[in-house]
């Protein structure tokens, strides 16, 4: 099972945020692991903008929604390093 698809919710699922604490990091062990495990995920998304870009048909939108300082600008500088 990928990070991602730990946070995955299934069509039809109820979610009930309040239940999720918000410092929550299944299955990453240690600070080691997140940073490749961003790394990795950091990968995939220049990938696959490479394959949307030459495809020129479809478009990827990612949603962040926080509250102000809820660190959704650090969010961004982290995760989308070398992403267009």
């Amino acid at each position: 099972m990928t990070f991602s698809e730990r946070f995955r919710v299934k069509p039809g699922a109820k979610v009930r945020l309040a239940s999720i604490r918000t410092d929550a990091t299944p299955g990453v062990r240690d600070e080691a692991e997140a940073d490749e495990l961003l790394e990795e995920n950091r990968r995939a998304l220049e990938h696959w903008q490479s394959v949307l870009w030459a495809e020129d048909r479809r478009s990827l939108l990612i949603v962040l929604q926080g509250m102000d300082g809820s660190g959704k600008d650090g969010t961004i500088r982290a995760v989308m390093r070398g992403v267009n």
